[in-house]
């Protein structure tokens, strides 16, 4: 595609590896990807913002650590990208104020198009920077953010906001873009957009391990997956069960491994690298997704490319790539005794890995980028 040279774009995440904001050193490697590929099409650049002093509940959780902290976030520099640090002690929404004003301070020169990654901070931010310079926004929203929005009445109509007047919405998958419209009375312009991988995984011999790959949060759900895989080992007790990734929940996970006698066939990882990642998923023989919400996740195309099925609640736009029997199986019943059973079923099937692998290598951020720089 040519270089659209014309449309300068900013690209605006706190999703960006290593931010010292997020609990997470991997969290938002998939939008520094695709902004990689979108850089070899757009005049763009990327700001990444955090809050220098952290909010009031981060400070109590940081303890005396907080003036470490504070020194951490100050001298961030974020790979392939440019800090926006400001000062906010407040929420979420105190944020994107504070994140607007410092970009209308921070710019240089007329920027055509702002895309915004998820809705607080960043597209809230992007829908103020817009009213105080006529710029035009757009948002892609990535997940829970919008599909849990329902119990957070403030955000529901800020949300509203944001999606209305954003020149135009990105959504993940085709269930949350029913979710935006039904949010936004129709009136968002939503293009279904779905998330990336940058490379194909290889495919190596199968080994007898269940991979997880996600936070030790609620929202990933990693407690139901235990019970299921105490159910799962009974009958196939030479499975092991690998959660790559850490979070709130560490310590009863472990607990939860303990009590079940799971010990040595239950590990967990911790955050791991990219390079082990792509071990873990070309060696896994399934990987699990027991999250309560989704909306589409990078894992699932990085899970075919290295011919690895997927077993999954039918939660976000899973069910929109997984197909059951041919890739995977999508479990309609929320209960470790269903999740058990699927696993089963998969251990048990002789998978088309190559089928999967090709499937996935139409989703790459190469061509996905492409569909992006159009919107532009």
């Amino acid at each position: 595609m040519k270089r659209m040279s014309e449309k300068r774009v900013l690209i605006l995440s706190h999703l960006w590896p290593g931010n010292p904001q997020s609990k997470n050193p991997l969290s938002g490697i998939y939008v520094r990807d695709c902004a990689d590929e979108i850089k070899k099409r757009v005049d763009a650049d990327v700001m990444v913002p955090l809050s220098v002093i952290p909010r009031i509940g981060e400070a109590a959780r940081f303890g005396k650590e907080v003036f470490s902290t504070i020194g951490k976030r100050i001298a961030y520099i974020p790979d392939k990208a440019e800090a926006l640090k400001y000062l906010s002690v407040g929420g979420k929404h105190a944020d994107s104020v504070a994140m607007a004003l410092g970009l209308l301070f921070r710019r240089r020169q007329k920027q055509a198009i702002v895309h915004c990654h998820t809705l607080f901070p960043d597209g809230m931010a992007g829908m103020i920077f817009s009213a105080l310079t006529g710029g035009k926004f757009i948002v892609t929203v990535h997940g829970s953010e919008v599909m849990l929005i329902d119990s957070r009445p403030i955000d529901k109509i800020l949300a509203r906001e944001v999606l209305i007047k954003a020149k135009r919405v990105i959504s993940v998958s085709e269930l949350m873009r029913e979710k935006i419209l039904q949010l936004t009375d129709g009136k968002a312009r939503v293009t279904v957009i779905r998330n990336g991988i940058t490379e194909l995984f290889p495919i190596n011999e199968k080994e007898k391990y269940i991979l997880f790959a996600g936070k030790l949060t609620k929202v990933k759900d990693p407690e139901i997956l235990i019970n299921a895989f105490t159910l799962f080992s009974k009958r196939m007790p030479e499975y092991r069960l690998l959660m790559a990734g850490d979070g709130e929940l560490r310590k009863k996970i472990e607990r939860m491994i303990y009590d079940e006698k799971l010990e040595g066939r239950a590990e967990l990882l911790g955050y791991v690298d990219r390079n082990r990642m792509k071990e873990l998923f070309s060696q896994a023989s399934i990987l699990a997704i027991s999250s309560v919400s989704e909306g589409f996740p990078t894992v699932i195309f990085e899970s075919f490319s290295s011919g690895t099925p997927i077993v999954s609640f039918d939660v976000g736009g899973v069910k929109e790539a997984v197909t059951d029997g041919e890739n995977g199986y999508i479990v309609k019943e929320r209960s470790s005794k269903a999740f058990a059973e699927a696993l089963v079923k998969a251990a048990c099937k002789d998978w088309d890995k190559e089928g999967m692998r090709k499937y996935a290598a139409e989703f790459t951020w190469e061509k996905i980028s492409e569909e992006i720089v159009k919107l532009y």
